[in-house]
């Protein structure tokens, strides 16, 4: 009989209304984090079932492909690892409009959904200051397994005498002869045959010691085991490989589980580094649910099981591929793994890499050739940098397109860049209709349109035979970057409408510092945009009417106070007359002893255009007796 438990959980997801219209038809999914589907009991179950038991919303505000266009569209992702029955509805907040669907996801990584599951004129009436909400109500129904719990025979034939005795070196221990025969069919054909044990009433075991094979008896009558460490270790070797040799799954299930909750306490003992390597690599691949070697490597360098590690890097040391070469190369780097790191290099400067350095003008070795390089790059590994970027040009197709201008963006390879850019112009259509925009990221637009739009005068690219698709490009790159914005993309993103005056950028970009504004200590490189530029951004998004004010934004909120020091320092060798007073009242009312020093040396430096100005009405009289006493002070030092 199967049993099934009933997993509940919900989520909502909320998007701007203007994302039904800014974003592209099939441009990539809003999504929520992956959530666990967790028994609400307690139970065990899912586990022996579920490695990769997670779910998360999908979310096309414009539709996720043109025959669903005018839609926003909404799926269930469900990625389990067996079948697992779902009843999911999606609900517009604030409103009766809602489906449901019932569907089981049978597949590792399964979608369903609505497709058209509203249309934008029926939302957008129930919109709330610009945003709206969907909630995802979900029922999983999960097949438990049958839990099998270790028998209490003990207890109904305590009454029984024993008849048998198993025998382990000095040791004996006294079971009975039927019950073996039940439980055994080894020991039922031993028993009821004309042996040597059936004739003596004995048998002995050579095998294992004495306290594993107590161990299994009194698991097998129902009593409480109490074993040591190293017994354990005995004794889950022993179950393990029976279990891998007749293929018993659940049990191998079960020991791994095992394993995996003592294995800090193992890890302490000598004889747990005396068991066969391939034997722990099994355990540890299972009970974690790795998916490759080099994801167990990393986890035994990191966690102390150093002795397997000889073990499981031997085949990529003796026949590295073009499969392996990547994922070997950066991991040889990061453990410092020195047999390995040569066998990686070997292969790239030997012969057998020789192919590839031909064959790498393919569209099919494209990939591999530039994760080496970003590798060898990430390391320093200058021998292995040079090799890579001496061989010829890539060939650049629609299909390779993506990957190459990446990499040449990331490290500011200008040669490479103007390949790009002039392959770009004169594939765009075809670039544009196979869909590679969507695979573009922010930092690679950025890249083109500045290309396409030097500041400066550039000779190395001519722009003259394109020039009308130049135009093309801006109107139809510039609003994916709108819609692109997060504390990863802002800098370039922001950095390049700054410099171009891109007015609808910038407008985004204020948008995105209004309503994130205690993300942006968050924003990769923030600090490290020109100080002008920051003072530029703030004033604009917050409507602040000087650098001042910035400065004063900056001492006083948490959020952009790791900015403040810089933004000071530059203020205060730029202090004017038009601003005298501002710096005034900045540093009194903030207690900045830098800026209240600056304007005193400032006055007396100008003490009489300084003088002429209206003080009075644009300072306190606190802080007009606090600049004229501070700089008095100063001219009268005696150094």
């Amino acid at each position: 009989m199967k049993v099934f438990t009933v997993v509940k959980d919900s989520v909502t997801l909320t998007f701007k209304e203007s994302h039904m219209t800014s974003r592209l038809v099939g441009d990539k999914a809003l999504k929520t984090p992956e959530r666990q589907i967790v028994c609400s009991d307690g139970c065990e179950g899912m586990r022996h079932f579920y490695f990769a038991n997670q779910w998360y919303l999908e979310l096309f505000p414009a539709g996720c492909s043109t025959a669903y266009q005018n839609h926003v569209s909404m799926c269930l992702r469900v990625c389990v690892n067996g079948p697992v029955k779902a009843t999911f509805t999606f609900a517009v907040v604030g409103s009766s409009f809602s489906k449901t669907m019932t569907h089981v996801f049978s597949d590792r990584k399964t979608t369903n959904g609505f497709p058209q599951f509203v249309s934008h004129e029926q939302i957008r009436p129930l919109s709330r200051n610009g945003l709206l909400t969907i909630t995802c109500n979900v029922e999983f129904f999960v097949e438990l397994p049958f839990a099998r719990e270790p028998p209490e025979t003990f207890s109904y034939c305590e009454h029984i005498p024993t008849d048998f005795d198993v025998v382990v070196g000095k040791n004996r221990l006294q079971v009975h002869r039927s019950f073996l025969e039940i439980i055994s069919p080894v020991f039922y054909a031993m028993l009821n045959l004309d042996t040597a044990e059936s004739r003596s009433g004995e048998v002995k075991i050579t095998d294992f010691d004495f306290d594993t094979v107590k161990a299994a008896i009194d698991y097998c009558y129902g009593r409480e085991i109490k074993i040591s460490v190293d017994v354990y270790i005995q004794f889950l070797s022993a179950i393990v490989s029976y279990a891998c040799d007749y293929s018993k799954d659940e049990l191998l299930f079960k020991c791994c589980e095992n394993f995996k909750k003592r294995l800090d306490e193992l890890k302490e003992t000598e004889k747990f580094s005396k068991l066969s390597p391939k034997l722990v690599a099994h355990l540890l691949r299972t009970a974690f649910d790795f998916k490759s070697n080099i994801d167990l490597l990393r986890y035994a360098c990191k966690n102390g099981v150093d002795f397997i590690v000889d073990h499981l890097e031997r085949p990529f040391i003796d026949s590295m591929t073009l499969d392996n070469i990547c994922p070997a190369l950066d991991y040889a780097w990061e453990f410092s793994r020195d047999e390995l790191k040569m066998a990686c290099e070997r292969f790239i400067k030997d012969d057998s890499f020789g192919e590839v350095t031909n064959l790498v003008i393919e569209a099919s070795f494209v990939d591999i050739y530039v994760q080496l390089l970003r590798i060898a790059r990430k390391y320093e590994i200058k021998d292995i940098i040079t090799l890579l970027e001496s061989i010829p040009k890539c060939n650049l197709t629609s299909e390779t397109f993506v990957t190459i201008i990446s990499y040449a963006c990331d490290y500011s390879k200008q040669k490479l860049l103007t390949e790009c850019f002039e392959f770009f112009m004169a594939t765009y259509d075809e670039i544009r209709a196979n869909g590679k925009f969507t695979e573009l990221t922010p930092k690679v637009i950025v890249c083109l349109l500045r290309f396409a739009f030097p500041l400066k005068a550039d000779s190395s690219v001519s722009h003259d035979a394109f020039e009308t698709d130049i135009n093309i490009i801006k109107s139809d790159l510039e609003p994916i970057l709108m819609n692109k914005i997060s504390t990863e993309t802002f800098c370039d993103i922001f950095q390049y409408a700054h410099d171009y005056t891109r007015h609808e950028l910038l407008s985004k970009c204020y948008d995105f510092i209004v309503l994130n504004h205690s993300d942006i200590p968050k924003i990769e490189k923030f600090a490290e945009l020109p100080i002008e530029v920051i003072f530029f951004l703030f004033r604009n998004a917050l409507d602040l009417e000087s650098d001042f004010h910035v400065l004063h934004l900056a001492y006083s909120e948490k959020d952009v106070n790791f900015i403040a020091e810089a933004l000071e320092s530059h203020l205060i060798k730029s202090i004017t007359l038009n601003d005298f007073c501002t710096a005034v009242n900045f540093a009194w009312s903030c207690s900045s002893d830098v800026m209240k020093y600056a304007c005193a040396a400032f006055l007396n430096d100008n003490y009489g255009e300084v003088m002429n100005l209206e003080l009075h009405d644009q300072l306190s009289s606190e802080y007009f007796h606090g600049v004229l006493k501070l700089a008095y002070d100063l001219k009268n030092i005696t150094w």
